[in-house]
């Protein structure tokens, strides 16, 4: 339909042919948004309920470690695997369909750049996206590295804060507080 309306626009033709290709146009980009939408839509439902799955199978495992196994690995640490892993996880429906899609889509594009374009600029812009995959990897990289600092901090702050509570827990329950 861009190819139909560019070059109707090119040659001059009625404008209530170019008026109907570009309403046909705008109809089917809300087409897709609506798909796009729904598939989403569905797609986060599964993620919602295989992330409950998860953690509540490593909650129960949780209630079976016995309390020295669960002092050595510390509170934080079960607590990062139930909420930090889940989440890989509730993330990896969403994007799993993209092994197959990504290179359909790619290649359709190219065909369709290719016949409106011409060769020449279609591939400049494909060399174009494909020197940019190691910068984009290298922002992968330091992402991770930085998620990596944050779950250990979060560790801590779970641990510290576990700590505090149980220490008023014990203060509250032999009532070693101060009369008010």
């Amino acid at each position: 339909m861009l190819e139909g309306l560019l070059k109707h626009l090119a040659n001059g033709g009625p404008r209530w042919i170019g008026v109907l290709l570009a309403l046909a146009l705008a109809a089917s980009s809300v087409v897709q948004t609506l798909a796009i939408n729904a598939y989403f839509h569905v797609v986060f439902r599964l993620c919602a309920q295989v992330k409950t799955s998860i953690i509540g199978e490593l909650f129960d495992k949780a209630l079976r470690i016995d309390s020295s196994e669960k002092a050595s690995m510390g509170v934080g640490t079960i607590v990062n695997l139930q909420s930090n892993d889940a989440a890989k996880l509730y993330k990896l429906p969403q994007y799993l369909h993209m092994l197959w899609s990504a290179p359909f889509q790619i290649m359709t594009v190219m065909i369709m750049l290719i016949r409106v374009l011409h060769p020449i600029p279609a591939l400049v812009g494909l060399a174009v996206t494909v020197a940019l995959i190691p910068l984009s990897s290298l922002v992968a990289r330091a992402l991770a590295r930085a998620r990596t600092r944050i779950v250990k901090l979060t560790d801590e702050r779970v641990k510290l804060s576990s700590e505090v509570i149980l220490g008023i827990k014990a203060i509250k329950l032999y009532a070693w507080e101060v009369g008010v």
